[in-house]
C-alpha cells in the first residue's frame, strides 16, 4: 500500500497578528525524534588487556568472570543527526539492547566524553582514549530489552560545537560486579534480526516567534443625558451624601498578520480621558445618577513578522454616581422627579497595518489507498511546520516567496527496528520548491506507515519427522527473523491487514501462505517439505580417495549461496555423477584459467536435474573431457568429464573439482549427505581424506527416466521494476521432457481457462496475482504455483547494507543487505566499482544463472565505492559505502621432491608468517620447510595436497594449494638362466 502527500501551494494574505511574548517552549511546538547510529563501538577489557573487539557483533559492561574478559567498558562514537537551523534539543538518549543478562539486581553506570581519537579496531584495555568527568549517570535493569542513558548536557555540547563529539564511554559504576552484555553495531541479522544495535535518539522542536507592534490610541470622550428625578419631600431639610466611583476601562483590539520570521514583542498602549458626569440635586430629594462609559479602540501599528498571533483587548470606561438624600422629617407634601442620566463616552483607537503577500501549502497524506494519515508533520528548512489532521490533510503557511526544502516525518514511530514499532519515513527524504509559482510536491510513505500492528508468533517444523527446523528465515510484511533451536519465531509489530508469509531454508522447499493480522495474539505453525538428500555418493570413481580440501561454509569461497559446496584435491582425475539425472547442461570448450576473476567465465561445467527436484554442479573440468550430451540420462557413477583447472582457480597445483547441489531453478546450494561417509551425519570435513564407494552398475537402468507418474516442477515470483509494470519470474522444468509448457493467469478461475504457451523466464505483468501452471510432453500437469504482489513493496525504501570499512584483495567481500524495509520482491543492483555487478540479494557469487565461481571480491588495492540500488514498485533507492582494499600476500610456492622428502619454498618472501600442512597430519612453519612421509608408496598412489597459508603484515591473509610430485616407478623383468 502506498502512501502519497500531494502539496499545494495556495497564495495567501495575511495580517500582523498581537501576542504576548511566551515563556519556554511554546504550547503548539512540535518535538521531534531522528535518529544517529554508531560511526564505530567497541569495548575494552582488562582480563585481555592487549586485544582489540571493534569487529565482535557484542559489547560488555561491568565485570566479567563467564569469558574471563575481566573489568570492562564500552566505547561508543555516533554520527549526529542533523537538526534543522534554529532547533532547540530537548533530549539526547542512548540506547542499547542488552541480551545477556549477567547482573542479578539493578546496575548503575555513567557516560564519561572522550577527549581524544580513537579506533574500534586498534583500542585495547591498555590504549583506553583519554575521557573527563561523567556527564550522565543512570541505571540499568536486570532484564533483556533496550537500556537508556540520557546525555543530553553531553549531547547539547557536541551540536553548539563547545565539545568535539569523539565519543562517550560507558562504565558501570561498580567494576567488580557483574553488568551484561549487549549487541553492537556489528551484529548480523542472524544475530540481531530485530536490528537492536546501539542508537542514539535525539529530541527537538522548534521556537515558535513572538511579534512586535505598535498602537496609538484616541482619548474617549463621554457625553451625559439626564431626567428630572421623583421625589418625596418632608419638613426638614435633607441631608445629602454623594459617592463617585472611578470608571474602569478594558481594550479590545484584534489584528492578524504574516511575514518574514523574526521575535517580536507587542506593547499597546492608550491613554483615556472620561469626561465625569455632572447632575444637580435638590435637597429633600433622593436621585440616581448612572454614567456608562464605552471606549472602542483599534490600534494603529506597523509591523513585519512571521508567525500567526492574536492579542485581544476590550475597553470599557463606567462611571457610577449615586446622590442620595434623606429627609430628616415628615412633610404632607410630595414631589416626584425623576432624573436618569446615561452617559455615552465613546474613545476611538485608529490602527493601520502593513500587509504582507504571504503563502500556504496545503495538501493531503494517504496510504495510496485513499486513507488519509494522521499526526504527518510537514516541515521546512525556515522553521516552519504542521502537523496532518484526522484526515490526513494540513496547511503549512506564512511562506513568503522563496526555496524551501520540505520533508514529511512521522516521528511517534521512527524508531527503525524491526522489534519495536512500526518504522514510518518518507522518500525522497526532502524535497526542494520554489514559491511563489503553483507546483505539486509528492512524498512516498513506507506501506503501512499509520496502521496499527500486533504480533506473530510461531513454529517451524519438519512435514514428515516433526523435528524442529533451525535457521529458517521467516518474513512478512517487510520484516524477518531466523528460527531458533526449537523452531521457534516471533516476529514484533506487524500492521493489522493480509500479508504473504513465507519461509525459507537452503534444505526445504519453500513455503509460501497468506495470512490475516489481526487485534491480539496471532500464531502460525508451518510444516516445510524436505528436498531429500539420499542416494548421493561421492563425485569421483569407486575405491579412488581423495582429500577435501574445501567444505562447507568455507572461509575462502564457500559462502552465502556457496554455503553447502566442496572442494575435492585430484589432477586429472575422472569425475563421476553423484547420483543418476539428466544433463541439462555442458560447457567444455574453455581451455584457460588462472588466479584472477577475469577468468571466471571460462569454467567448464556440467549440470545434472535429478528426479528429486535439485541439480548438482561439477566445476573446473578439463577440456573436451565431457563425454555426455544436455539430454542424456547417466547412471550414479557413470563418468561425466575429467578434473581440470579451467575459470577462476589459484594454487601451484590448481586443478580441483567444485562440487555443489542446488535447489532447482535458484543458484543457492544445499545440503548433501554422502552414503559412504559414516562420520558428521554423512557430511565430509574440511582437510579430511574420503574414499568412493561410488559404482557404476553394468546393466542400464530404466528407473532414470521419468517414471508415468512423474510431474513437471516450477515457481512464479513476482519482482517489482519500479514501474507499474511488474515482472514474472518463471521457472519449469521436467525430469523427462526437454518442451515444457505454461500457461497463467490473473486468478485460480483465469488459470483454467488461460491458453498454454511455450515456456519463457519472465513476463511482464500489472495484476496484484499471478498463477502458474506447468505440463510437460506427455500431458502430465504440474501443480498450481501462485504469487502475490506485496503491499509492502509499494512504499518507500531505504537502501541500506554493511560492509568492512577495509578488506584484502582475494577476499570474498561479508555483505548483509539492511534495506528497511526488506522487500522479499524488490530488484537489486550491486555495483562493486571493479566491472562487477549482481542481481542478488546479498551476493557471495556475480553469476546467479550460470554459477560461476566469479566471486565478489577485489583483486587490485585501491579505493572503491560499493553501490546497492534497491527497486520497489514504484520507488528506487541508492545508497553508496566507501571501501579500502589492501593487498594480501601471494600464496604461491614451489615443491621439490627427493624420495620420501620434500621441500617447500613460499615465493612471498614479506609476510608475517608461513603455515604448512603436509596432507598427512604433520604442520610446519617458516617460508621455507622440509618434510619426510613415512609412506612412499601412498605418496605414488594418488596425489597428497600440501597447504600453505600465509599471514601478511598488515593482517591481511591468503592461502594455495599443491601437490606432491608423483614417481614413475620402473619394473624390470626377472631374467633367469
Amino acid at each position: 500500500m502506498s502512501i502519497f502527500i500531494t502539496l499545494l501551494l495556495l497564495p495567501t494574505l495575511f495580517a500582523m497578528p498581537l501576542a504576548s511574548k511566551a515563556q519556554g517552549r511554546e504550547p503548539n511546538s512540535i518535538s521531534t525524534v531522528v535518529y544517529g547510529y554508531p560511526s564505530q563501538d567497541t569495548y575494552a577489557q582488562e582480563g585481555f588487556p592487549d586485544t582489540a573487539a571493534g569487529d565482535r557483533p557484542n559489547l560488555f559492561l561491568g565485570f566479567d568472570s563467564v569469558d574471563n574478559k575481566g573489568k570492562t567498558q564500552m566505547f561508543f562514537q555516533f554520527n549526529l543527526p542533523v537538526l534543522p537551523t534554529g532547533a532547540i534539543i530537548d533530549q539526547v538518549i542512548i540506547e542499547i539492547y542488552q541480551y545477556n543478562v549477567r547482573a542479578t539486581a539493578a546496575y548503575g553506570l555513567s557516560a564519561f566524553p572522550i577527549e581524544c581519537a580513537w579506533d574500534q579496531y586498534t583500542l585495547t584495555s591498555n590504549t583506553r582514549p583519554c575521557n573527563t568527568t561523567s556527564m550522565g549517570s543512570t541505571s540499568f535493569q536486570p532484564s533483556v530489552g533496550w537500556q537508556t542513558l540520557n546525555i543530553t548536557a553531553l549531547g547539547r555540547e557536541w551540536y553548539s560545537g563547545a565539545r568535539s563529539n569523539l565519543g562517550v564511554k560507558l562504565q558501570a559504576h561498580s567494576q567488580s560486579s557483574p553488568g551484561g552484555v549487549f549487541w553492537s553495531s556489528d551484529c548480523s541479522a542472524t544475530q540481531c534480526p530485530g536490528g537492536q544495535r546501539p542508537q542514539l535518539r535525539v529530541e527537538y522542536s522548534m521556537p515558535t516567534a513572538t511579534p512586535t507592534l505598535t498602537a496609538t490610541s484616541v482619548p474617549p470622550t463621554a457625553t451625559w443625558t439626564s431626567e428630572p428625578a421623583t421625589a418625596t419631600w418632608g419638613p426638614e431639610t435633607p441631608t445629602t451624601t454623594s459617592t463617585s466611583v472611578p470608571p474602569t476601562a478594558t481594550s479590545t483590539a484584534t489584528s492578524t498578520a504574516t511575514a518574514v520570521p523574526a521575535t517580536l514583542t507587542t506593547q499597546p498602549t492608550a491613554t483615556y480621558t472620561t469626561v465625569p458626569a455632572t447632575g444637580t440635586a435638590t435637597p429633600t430629594r433622593t436621585s440616581t445618577n448612572t454614567a456608562t462609559n464605552t471606549a472602542t479602540r483599534t490600534p494603529s501599528q506597523t509591523a513585519t513578522l512571521s508567525p500567526i498571533n492574536t492579542a485581544t483587548r476590550t475597553a470599557t470606561n463606567t462611571v457610577t454616581r449615586t446622590a442620595t438624600k434623606i429627609p430628616t422629617n415628615t412633610a404632607t407634601r410630595t414631589a416626584t422627579n425623576t432624573a436618569t442620566k446615561m452617559p455615552t463616552n465613546t474613545a476611538t483607537r485608529t490602527a493601520t497595518a502593513t500587509v504582507l503577500a504571504t503563502h500556504s501549502i496545503a495538501g493531503t497524506v494517504t496510504d495510496g489507498a485513499g486513507g488519509g494519515i494522521p499526526n504527518v508533520i510537514i516541515s521546512d528548512n525556515a522553521g516552519h511546520s504542521t502537523k496532518t489532521d484526522s484526515s490526513g490533510s494540513f496547511v503549512l503557511t506564512g511562506l513568503s516567496s522563496g526555496t524551501y526544502t520540505l520533508s514529511a516525518a512521522r516521528p511517534a514511530i521512527a524508531r527503525m527496528d524491526q522489534q519495536a514499532d512500526n518504522w514510518c519515513f518518507f522518500g525522497p527524504s526532502s524535497q526542494t520548491v520554489t514559491i511563489p509559482a503553483m507546483t505539486t510536491v509528492d512524498f512516498l510513505g513506507t506501506a503501512f506507515c499509520a496502521g496499527v500492528s500486533s504480533d506473530l508468533s510461531g513454529t517451524v517444523v519438519d512435514r514428515a519427522s516433526g523435528r524442529p527446523i533451525e535457521n529458517a528465515r521467516v518474513a512478512i510484511a517487510g520484516k524477518r527473523v531466523w528460527t531458533n533451536a526449537d523452531g521457534e519465531f516471533t516476529i514484533r509489530s506487524i500492521p493489522f491487514g493480509r500479508h504473504e508469509l513465507r519461509i525459507t531454508n537452503s534444505n526445504y522447499r519453500l513455503y509460501k501462505t497468506a495470512l490475516s493480522i489481526q487485534i491480539g495474539t496471532n500464531t502460525h505453525h508451518a510444516r516445510m517439505r524436505t528436498i531429500f538428500t539420499s542416494g548421493y555418493r561421492l563425485p569421483f570413481p569407486n575405491g579412488e580417495q581423495r582429500m577435501c580440501t574445501q567444505g562447507n561454509n568455507g572461509s575462502k569461497s564457500h559462502q552465502g549461496v556457496e554455503y553447502y559446496a566442496f572442494d575435492w584435491s585430484k589432477g586429472k582425475g575422472s569425475v563421476v555423477a553423484a547420483k543418476e539425472g539428466k544433463i541439462i547442461e555442458v560447457k567444455e570448450n574453455f581451455r584457460i584459467g588462472g588466479c584472477s576473476k577475469s577468468f571466471s567465465s571460462y569454467a567448464n561445467r556440467v549440470k545434472i536435474l535429478h528426479r528429486d527436484g535439485t541439480v548438482t554442479g561439477y566445476y573446473h573440468l578439463e577440456y573436451k573431457s565431457v563425454p555426455v550430451e544436455v539430454g542424456q540420462y547417466v547412471e550414479r557413477g557413470q563418468v561425466i568429464g575429467k578434473v581440470g583447472a579451467t575459470g577462476y582457480v589459484c594454487g601451484a597445483n590448481p586443478a580441483h573439482l567444485h562440487f555443489l547441489r542446488m535447489k532447482a531453478g535458484r543458484y543457492v546450494s544445499t545440503e548433501i549427505r554422502f552414503e559412504e561417509v559414516s562420520t558428521n551425519n554423512g557430511i565430509p570435513r574440511t582437510g579430511r581424506w574420503y574414499r568412493s564407494r561410488n559404482t557404476y552398475p553394468l546393466f542400464y537402468s530404466m528407473d532414470i527416466q521419468q517414471e508415468p507418474d512423474e510431474l513437471p516442477i516450477g515457481s512464479v515470483e513476482f519482482r517489482f521494476t519500479g514501474e507499474p509494470t511488474h515482472q514474472l519470474v518463471i521457472y519449469g522444468s521436467d525430469y523427462e521432457s526437454d518442451n515444457v509448457q505454461m500457461r497463467l493467469g490473473v486468478s485460480e478461475q483465469a488459470l483454467e481457462l488461460a491458453s498454454w504457451q511455450p515456456l519463457t523466464d519472465t513476463v511482464p505483468w500489472t495484476a496484484p496475482e499471478a498463477w502458474a501452471q506447468f505440463k510437460d510432453e506427455a500431458g502430465n500437469l504440474s501443480e498450481v504455483y501462485s504469487d502475490t504482489a506485496e503491499l509492502i513493496g509499494y512504499g518507500a525504501l531505504q537502501a541500506d547494507f554493511s560492509v568492512p570499512p577495509a578488506i584484502c584483495t582475494g577476499e570474498t567481500i561479508p555483505l548483509q543487505n539492511l534495506t528497511i524495509p526488506f522487500c522479499e520482491q524488490c530488484s537489486w543492483r550491486w555495483n562493486f566499482d571493479n566491472g562487477l555487478t549482481s542481481a542478488l540479494m546479498e551476493p557471495s557469487e556475480v553469476d546467479a544463472e550460470s554459477g560461476l565461481e566469479e566471486w565478489i571480491a577485489y583483486d587490485e588495492p585501491g579505493n572503491y565505492s560499493v553501490t546497492l540500488e534497491a527497486t520497489g514498485a514504484n520507488y528506487v533507492s541508492t545508497v553508496s559505502k566507501p571501501v579500502t582494499v589492501v593487498s594480501a600476500p601471494s600464496p604461491e610456492f614451489t615443491i621439490t621432491r627427493s624420495g620420501d622428502m620434500i621441500t617447500v619454498e613460499a615465493l612471498e618472501l614479506n609476510a608475517a608468517n608461513w603455515h604448512w600442512d603436509f596432507g598427512d597430519g604433520t604442520t610446519a612453519s617458516g617460508r621455507i620447510a622440509t618434510h619426510v612421509y613415512t609412506d612412499t608408496m601412498w605418496l605414488d598412489e594418488s596425489p597428497v595436497p600440501v597447504e600453505l597459508q600465509v599471514e601478511g603484515a598488515n593482517s591481511c591473509e591468503s592461502s594455495g594449494f599443491g601437490y606432491v610430485p608423483q614417481m614413475t616407478r620402473l619394473f624390470l623383468p626377472i631374467m633367469r638362466r
